[in-house]
Parts: C-alpha cells; sequence; structure tokens
C-alpha cells in the first residue's frame, strides 16, 4: 500500500465512479482499476463493490477510506513542513482555531503575526476544541488556539488571563441592569432568553444550576459569528467570552455585561504537540504569541 494507491483509492471514493477518479486523476480507468485490485488483494478483503454504473464502498472500504484521508493529509502536512524548513521564512503556517476565539485572534495574534512576517502563507481549521486537538495529534495542524478546558496530555499549553463571559444583547429590545461593561451577577439572566455555543452550553448550565435556576436557552449553535447574530436581532441574549464582544466590529450595534461568576471564568490556549518538529513558521508564531502573553 503506498500513497498513489491511497489517493486512487479516496478519488475513487468520492466520484463513486472509475471514470471519474480516472478523469479527476488524469490517469487511465485500466490503471485505478489494477490499484483497487492489489489494494484489496493486500487487504485480503473486498473494499468496494462494483455496480454497473457505480462504485460502493463496503463496510471495510470505509475504515480504509478514513484513514487513508488522514493519511494523505499527514503526508501533505509533512512534505509542505520540509518545504517550510527549506524556504524559512516564506513558509505556510498551519494554525486550528476554536469558533469563540476566530474572531479575536485577528485583532491580536494573527495581525500581529502577518505583519511581522508578510511572506507566510496560512492554512486554517476552525473547529471545536477536541476537534482541533485531534488535528493536532495527528499532524494536520502545528498549533492550536482553544479554550479551556481540554485534555493536556503529550500537549504544550500557553495560557492567557482568565476571562469572564459575557451577556450580549440589543438594547433595542432586550434589557439588562447596569450600563456597558458593567459587572452582573449570573442571577439577572434567569428567564432571559440565552444563547450559547455549545462548547460552553454544559459550563453555563452547571453554573446556573448552582444558583438555583436553569438557563432558558433559545439557541445552542457552533458558530461565535450565529451565536452574535442571535444577539444582534435582538432573538436573545448571547452568552461567550468577554473578548467576543470587545474585539472588533462582532460587537457593533450590541451592548454587554461581565457575568460575575467564577465558574464561568475559561482561559484562551495556544497549544502544540510535545516533543513534535515546528517548522520555521510555526516556531516562529509561539515565540511571538509567548511576547504577547508575556
Amino acid at each position: 500500500m503506498d500513497l498513489k494507491q491511497l489517493r486512487g483509492f479516496i478519488a475513487m471514493a468520492e466520484e463513486g465512479s472509475m471514470t471519474g477518479a480516472a478523469r479527476k486523476l488524469f490517469v487511465a480507468q485500466s490503471a485505478l482499476s489494477a490499484q483497487l485490485k492489489r489494494l484489496e488483494q493486500e487487504m485480503g478483503t473486498e473494499l468496494m463493490q462494483r455496480g454497473a454504473r457505480r462504485l460502493t464502498l463496503t463496510d471495510a472500504g470505509r475504515i480504509l477510506y478514513n484513514r487513508a484521508k488522514r493519511i494523505i493529509e499527514l503526508a501533505d502536512a509533512t512534505s509542505k513542513e520540509i518545504g517550510d524548513y527549506a524556504r524559512g521564512l516564506a513558509g505556510t503556517l498551519y494554525l486550528g482555531m476554536t469558533p469563540s476565539t476566530a474572531l479575536t485572534l485577528f485583532d491580536g495574534h494573527l495581525s500581529a503575526f502577518h505583519e511581522r512576517y508578510p511572506d507566510i502563507q496560512y492554512q486554517l481549521y476552525e473547529a471545536n476544541t477536541a476537534e482541533i486537538v485531534a488535528l493536532l495529534t495527528s499532524g494536520v495542524v502545528e498549533v492550536g488556539i482553544v479554550r479551556t478546558p481540554f485534555k493536556t496530555a503529550e500537549i504544550d499549553a500557553l495560557y492567557a488571563k482568565p476571562e469572564p463571559m459575557a451577556a450580549a444583547f440589543n438594547p433595542q429590545k432586550i434589557s439588562l441592569p447596569g450600563r456597558d461593561g458593567d459587572w452582573i451577577p449570573l442571577q439577572a439572566l434567569r428567564d432571559a432568553p440565552v444563547c450559547v455555543l455549545r462548547r460552553f452550553e454544559e459550563l453555563l448550565s452547571a453554573a446556573c444550576l448552582k444558583n438555583g435556576f436553569m438557563p432558558r436557552t433559545v439557541s445552542t449553535n457552533s458558530q461565535m459569528l450565529l451565536n452574535i447574530m442571535w444577539a444582534r436581532y435582538g432573538l436573545g441574549i448571547s452568552i461567550a467570552p468577554a473578548s467576543a464582544f470587545r474585539s472588533g466590529r462582532q460587537g457593533e450595534g450590541l451592548c454587554y455585561r461581565l457575568i460575575d461568576d467564577a465558574s464561568l471564568y475559561t482561559r484562551r490556549a495556544v497549544i502544540s504537540m510535545r516533543g513534535r518538529y515546528l517548522s520555521g513558521p510555526g516556531r516562529m508564531f509561539l515565540e511571538m504569541c509567548r511576547d504577547l502573553e508575556g
């Protein structure tokens, strides 16, 4: 089994036909058919069922397809990483980020890094914390920007200062006590319609339960922009780390209050794999983050 066979197998699985895969890879159908046959002989099982017009993955084929995708991603990342090393500063930064950090990242770390190293290119991945950790572990990204809590085994982390949650809302539709940027108790959200990132739903529910009530959640979602739009249109109160509303244009048209509850504090963290080689761009990004966080 080699990378050429895996690329051919992925193309056949995604195109669903030998013809489509051959056209995509610019190879002869007979070559792909021979690759598939050798792969099945090597695996000792049927990987695809051949229909009159369509190829269908078997259960074993689905397992191989998922693994092959990761193997190819890792191989491509390794090749680019070596190229980055040879080119020095003109390389590629493979960076993963969560929805709650993506909006604020451009106002700090990423903008400063791009200004300092304008020739570096970027491969950016947005996903939840668990998925970013998985991408980091598999080598698809070199550096991740996540929020606590997360598992720290074999991961080095550079932590920012603890940050409170905030409640953002459209003042034309919803009101909360105090002025912009004031602190309010969590009890102020009792019976209020809230929208929360799925990442923080359990954290918010646990904090509210300690205060004797359950949140009235009207929207749970995975994207920070979507969460903020709910608040901007007056559909609910957006609950997210305070920096999401303090930084950039995303907080325009909204007021926010800081939530005075220690159990809702989170910390942004810049993570990398312990002991793993980092490309030049990866090392420089971590060094800059240490300077900014320090």
